[in-house]
């Protein structure tokens, strides 16, 4: 994605999000769907980047990183702001 090649990085996310889900990694998969959702974006896709983002917020609810109260206000904004918890894996 960072490389600018971003068709190739929706394919290898999507791909990702599988094995992480199967893999039973919670955050490792919702940070492969904020990055997912990010490429989306930018590849002009925003219904689908919104969607992506959602899931990404319902993983971080579920596993108890973010609030409803958080996960109600991400939403809003026109392209959500990158959730604190993924933030502060980097």
């Amino acid at each position: 994605m960072h490389a600018g090649r971003l068709a190739e990085a929706a394919g290898t996310f999507q791909v990702a999000l599988t094995l992480l889900r199967e893999a039973g990694y919670r955050i490792g998969h919702a940070v492969a769907t904020w990055w997912y959702g990010q490429t989306l974006h930018e590849l002009g896709r925003p219904a689908e980047a919104r969607r992506i983002w959602r899931d990404c917020f319902t993983a971080l609810l579920e596993a108890r990183l973010l609030t409803r109260a958080e996960v109600d206000e991400l939403p809003d904004q026109p392209v959500p702001e990158m959730p604190g918890p993924i933030g502060n894996m980097l």
